[in-house]
């Protein structure tokens, strides 16, 4: 996995290209990995294939993107496998939790978007103001929201997948336990959104609460 992890760590810092290169031919499962990787990196594509080289290019246009329109996005994706996960686990329905686990993806697009756009414009002025961050304080701290927000989607995604695993065993399971655990994903729900909205609003009072 470290070649995946390269150049989504080389797309974060804002290359624009990234050319992996062997001594002799790359091996089928390191072009699996890259095909796989650049499907889930927005702007990234691959411009160029040899048996020895892949050239990779992004194309991302910062104007086009704000950065509280991606948290907004991330934090509905994290908010509806929050509740698939529930109610998958209410329902006994592994369709919804299968469901849950594939939004996951689309999360990590959105973050690794959302964190490359965050560091370009610590870096470049202009950036800065095509994405909304031109607060310098603003910076770190929306790192840290977007980390949350992300890290609040894959704990969500684990949720569906132990929904998937208990599956066996939920005739074991007594029915009022469930119901309890679905209350707590309720309130930690609520907890979520408001945390979420007083991101947007500076709202003292919701956060406090």
């Amino acid at each position: 996995g470290m070649l995946e992890r390269i150049i989504v760590g080389s797309y974060i810092l804002g290359r624009d290209v990234i050319r992996v290169t062997s001594s002799g031919r790359i091996e089928k499962d390191h072009v699996d990995q890259i095909r796989r990787i650049v499907r889930k990196l927005i702007g990234l594509g691959i411009l160029e294939e040899t048996p020895k080289n892949i050239l990779l290019q992004c194309s991302v246009d910062p104007a086009k993107f704000k950065l509280d329109m991606l948290m907004r996005r991330l934090s509905l994706i994290g908010s509806t496998i929050l509740s698939e996960a529930m109610q998958a686990l209410t329902e006994n329905n592994r369709t919804l939790a299968e469901e849950a686990i594939n939004r996951e993806d689309e999360a990590d697009t959105i973050y690794y978007l959302a964190v490359r756009l965050l560091l370009s414009g610590q870096q470049r002025p202009d950036i800065a103001e095509q994405i909304g961050a031109t607060d310098i304080i603003f910076i770190p701290a929306t790192r840290l929201i977007l980390q949350y927000l992300e890290l609040i989607a894959d704990y969500s995604e684990d949720m569906a997948k132990k929904v998937i695993d208990i599956e066996a065993y939920r005739d074991k399971i007594d029915r009022s336990f469930v119901e309890r655990i679905h209350h707590l994903g309720e309130l930690t729900q609520v907890i979520f959104q408001k945390a979420v909205d007083c991101i947007f609003t500076h709202d003292l009072k919701v956060a406090n609460g």
